[in-house]
């Protein structure tokens, strides 16, 4: 495991080895040894060290830059660039939920980097700056366009947070550029190699098996060339809806599987006339794919959502895709017991953790992604700027992940 450069990390993850000194702040519990994730908590470290500079608040620090202007900053709407985007998406796309930038119901705003081989899609709230995944481009310079989003957002006088951050981004950024804190991990799947043979793929194949003796058949269907997968696909969606209403949201993470629907692809379960299970596929550059929603009914035939990942797999096998994605799976190492998994902080992280986990509830996702062994996993981060929990960021950002 290779040590990381940024400053103050922290590993947060639950199970922490024992012996290890913890550190408690403003009710916030975490490791000062581990991985490399720094400490979130409501300190103040930056605008104490800015008083000591001069009696300057960071409130004050951004009135002053405002007053210059952010200039200098080549930022664009995604529906403005929307060609130039997409091509680099199909070049250099390698994280799950990249192509969301693409969205004309929400667009984004893109900051570019020098001479546009780099991009990073944001979305700007009352008090935040909020950036999604990777930069896209040459990965030389990702963090040139990670320094200048801070730069614009200090310009500004916002937060700057960019969620969804790949390890390897982490650990290449400036001593003390910015807070972070795990997420979770992104589970990879190489299609040549690929199976679900041995003990490890021992549940899958009954699952599956359970599903194809009960009458249920998998297959690729297309609902913009037939209306009837189109009803069945609104109707398998509608019931999962209203199995638990809080999945109805407006978030850009939210799951509307007939949204863009000539850019993704569809696999059903069928049994009993009806649709059992959805799957939809969307792309990661034009070597790939991500297994975005995963859609069954409340009284689904047990196995479907197995059976609709296996024939899914098998298809992509066939197409010799070079990668496939599950997105990222919060609070989730595979490589610890299958339990709750989310980090056992306190106070204002801990609560809203707790809440997006009772609304969510990521362990039934971690529990089911568990049975397919991934050939790459890849821890992601939020990476917060400055490191301060305040009202207004925790408004921001509970607004666009969760908009009901």
């Amino acid at each position: 495991m290779h040590a990381c450069t940024t400053v103050n990390f922290v590993d947060n993850r639950p199970n922490r080895p024992r012996g290890l000194p913890v550190v408690r702040e403003y009710g916030v519990l975490s490791n000062i040894e581990g991985l490399g994730l720094a400490r979130l908590s409501c300190r103040r470290p930056l605008t104490r060290r800015l008083a000591e500079l001069g009696g300057l608040s960071f409130r004050r620090v951004s009135q002053l830059l405002m007053r210059a202007g952010a200039t200098g900053f080549d930022i664009t709407s995604s529906l403005d660039g929307r060609s130039a985007v997409a091509e680099m998406l199909d070049r250099y796309s390698t994280l799950s939920g990249q192509v969301h930038v693409l969205s004309e119901d929400d667009p984004w705003r893109i900051l570019w980097g020098p001479d546009r081989r780099a991009f990073l899609p944001f979305q700007e709230r009352l008090s935040t700056l909020i950036a999604w995944r990777d930069p896209v481009g040459r990965p030389e310079d990702a963090n040139e366009v990670i320094r200048g989003f801070r730069a614009y957002a200090a310009a500004v006088g916002k937060h700057a947070v960019l969620l969804g951050i790949s390890r390897a981004i982490v650990e290449k950024l400036p001593k003390s550029s910015f807070h972070s804190v795990w997420l979770g991990t992104e589970l990879f799947y190489e299609p040549k190699t690929w199976h679900i043979r041995g003990d490890a793929g021992k549940e899958t194949r009954q699952a599956c098996n359970h599903a194809r003796k009960h009458g249920g058949t998998a297959r690729e269907v297309h609902p913009l060339q037939d209306a009837g997968v189109r009803k069945g696909i609104e109707d398998v969606t509608e019931a999962w809806m209203r199995a638990r209403p809080e999945r109805r949201s407006r978030s850009f993470l939210r799951t509307a599987p007939l949204e863009h629907a000539q850019h993704r692809r569809y696999f059903i379960v069928e049994g009993d006339e009806r649709i059992e299970s959805l799957l939809v596929c969307s792309p990661v550059s034009l070597r790939g794919q991500y297994l975005q929603d995963l859609v069954r009914r409340p009284d689904a035939l047990r196995g479907s959502n197995e059976l609709n990942i296996v024939t899914a797999m098998a298809v992509f096998q066939r197409e010799g895709l070079s990668l496939v994605t599950g997105g990222i799976i919060p609070f989730y190492d595979p490589n610890r017991p299958r339990c709750a998994q989310r980090p056992q902080d306190g106070g204002i992280l801990g609560r809203a953790i707790g809440r997006f986990d009772h609304l969510f509830r990521f362990s039934g996702l971690q529990q089911f992604r568990a049975k397919f062994i991934p050939s790459r996993v890849v821890d992601v981060y939020a990476l917060l700027w400055p490191g301060v929990l305040t009202p207004g960021l925790v408004r921001d950002l509970s607004a666009i992940l969760w908009r009901g």
